[in-house]
């Protein structure tokens, strides 16, 4: 079994390189938790989206979180 974590941060625009920052230092952090057996067992996947650094995109990726894709958990 697998569990997706959200994460949306600002991929692209002004603030990319911290968003990108926070990405790279999830993924790692997912691959070190899945490389010693994931959480009770279960491997974590990160589903990214960007919003851009705009309040309403990230209103909108955190309702896509929640209403499309059911994830338990998003940060950003």
């Amino acid at each position: 079994r697998t569990d997706k974590i959200g994460l949306t941060d600002p991929l692209t625009g002004p603030f990319a390189n911290f968003g990108k920052d926070q990405l790279q230092g999830s993924l790692w952090a997912v691959d070190d938790i899945n490389a010693k057996g994931g959480v009770d067992g279960c491997k974590l996947e990160i589903v990214a989206q960007d919003h851009q650094g705009k309040p309403e995109t990230g209103i909108a990726v955190a309702n896509r979180f929640i209403d499309v894709d059911h994830l338990p958990m998003f940060y950003g």
